[in-house]
């Protein structure tokens, strides 16, 4: 079988799960309550799992491209997430307390 179709079949069906993962989720308490740092899937999930997915298409020809495409994904991902720094959340375990008690 061609390794080009086989990566395609790869890259797509890891983009079906990623999506299908996000949107999935459990992320209402039982009073339909958003769940504590969670929030809603954007548009954006969508945006990062096709640049973070899409280059398994092409590993085999241009490995290292799709090795930092892929990167640049998940950092604009988890760089997006409401817990990242400079977003309001506490960063440091929790045994340090509140970064305004310091």
């Amino acid at each position: 079988m061609n390794p080009l179709i086989v990566d395609g079949a790869l890259a797509l069906f890891f983009f079906i799960l990623a999506i299908a993962t996000s949107f999935g989720q459990d992320i209402y308490d039982d009073q339909g309550v958003i769940k504590d740092s969670f929030r809603e899937p954007s548009a954006l999930i969508v945006l990062t799992a096709l640049v973070t997915c899409a280059p398994v298409a092409v590993r085999r020809r241009w490995p290292l491209g799709a090795l930092v495409v892929s990167s640049v994904g998940v950092l604009v991902h988890i760089c997006s997430s409401p817990t990242a720094p400079g977003h309001g959340a506490r960063v440091g375990p929790a045994w340090q307390g509140s970064p305004s008690s310091a």
